[in-house]
């Protein structure tokens, strides 16, 4: 299948990288450990680009159309304007800009 038969875009990707932090202690903020992922997926951007995989979502990303769908994400809008005029099933991803 070719890149534009989906709304996926990056079927030809070799594989898929996924940044996260986990940590044991439910005390401990968050925040440290979201910097060192923003960190460390701002220092692979230069080798691994921006482009993202919808099922690992990260609320991080500004441009989520260009991310995720690449080119097909303006015909990706237009099926859910008319699939889901209401946005019943919207997301932040579906939902921004």
């Amino acid at each position: 299948m070719g890149p534009d038969a989906t709304a996926f875009a990056y079927r030809g990707a070799l594989a898929t990288v996924q940044y996260t932090a986990t940590w044991g202690d439910p005390k401990k903020a968050p925040a440290p450990f979201d910097a060192d992922v923003r960190g460390f997926r701002a220092t692979m951007r230069q080798w691994l680009g921006d482009a993202a995989y919808v099922n690992y979502a990260d609320p991080s990303i500004e441009a989520y159309g260009p991310a995720y769908w690449a080119a097909n994400y303006k015909r990706r809008q237009q099926i859910n304007h008319t699939a889901d005029p209401h946005g019943l099933f919207a997301s932040p991803p579906s939902a921004k800009p």
